[in-house]
Parts: C-alpha cells; structure tokens; sequence
C-alpha cells in the first residue's frame, strides 16, 4: 500500500527501516488540502475527518498539520501554493527601514546584533535590510548626525544634574 513510504532494507530476518522517503503532492492536491484546512471551522469537520476525505479523494497518505497549515497559509496570503513565493516578506522588512536607519542615528556605535536586538529584529533580516535598502552613505551620515546630537545630550543631562 502506498501508506508506508519507507525505504527498507532486508538484514537476515529483519527488516530495518532506513531513511523516511518524503510524500510528493501534486499542485492539485495541496490547494485542494489548504482549501479543506481554511473551510474547516465553517465546515465542522474533525482534521481526523479532513486527513480521512483526503486519504479517501486521492488515495495516497495525507500530509502532516503542519503542511497543512503551512499550505493554508501560502495560499491565502499569496495566492501560490509554490513554497519560494510565501516565504517572501519583502514588504514587512521594507517598512522597517526607517527604524534602522533612526537607531543608525540615535546609536551609531551598536553592533548588528546590538541593533537587532534594539529594533525587535532578526539578525540575518537587518542585514539583508542594510544591504539592500539603506547604502553606505546614508549609514556614514546617519552616525555622524548621531554623533553630533550626543555631545549636546550629554551636556543638558550635566547641566541638570547640576541645578
């Protein structure tokens, strides 16, 4: 039956299982699982009656929840099931490209990971950020106004400290 999708290897009398062969699906039967998945609250179907229905439709193993979810989701924030379309997220980042550039000018010093840590964002993100949306001179001047502006903000915090 195509239940079991196992490579195995006779040893004597035994039979070991050696390595998990991964179940390909067709675009048909991803969008027709996505589909299911997102209709489910409305539709009031267990996922143990969605995995049955697709096992029944297709004859073949049903997926994991979690490419279920997955695929829901592809399909429904991009309208493409195909994985290298929504695991883009070019929009998001690029509306985090003025608060870099702002922790570029109120902390000129951070390193990236300082920065990442400052801004709430992943390391390999603000870098793909920098890279890409902010270029060098912009980063050069951002710090040097940065650095004009600490001086002055040192010098107001001694002057209260002081009265």
């Amino acid at each position: 039956m195509d239940d079991l999708r196992h490579e195995e290897k006779n040893i004597g009398r035994k039979q070991k299982t050696l390595k998990r062969i991964p179940a390909n699906y067709t675009q048909e039967e991803k969008i027709v699982m996505a589909v299911w998945y997102h209709e489910k609250p409305y539709s009031r179907l267990t996922q143990q009656q969605l995995l049955d229905n697709f096992r029944v439709r297709f004859n073949k193993k049903p997926p994991k929840p979690r490419s279920m979810h997955l695929w829901e989701s592809a399909l429904f924030t991009s309208n493409s099931i195909n994985r290298r379309y929504y695991r883009k997220r070019t929009k998001g980042q690029y509306m985090q490209v003025p608060y870099v550039k702002e922790s570029f000018r109120t902390h000129p010093h951070l390193t990236i990971k300082q920065r990442a840590l400052l801004t709430g964002l992943n390391k390999t993100v603000l870098y793909e950020l920098i890279n890409k949306h902010i270029t060098e001179e912009e980063i050069e001047e951002l710090k040097k106004e940065g650095q004009k502006e600490i001086p002055v903000k040192n010098q107001e915090k001694e002057e209260l400290q002081n009265e």
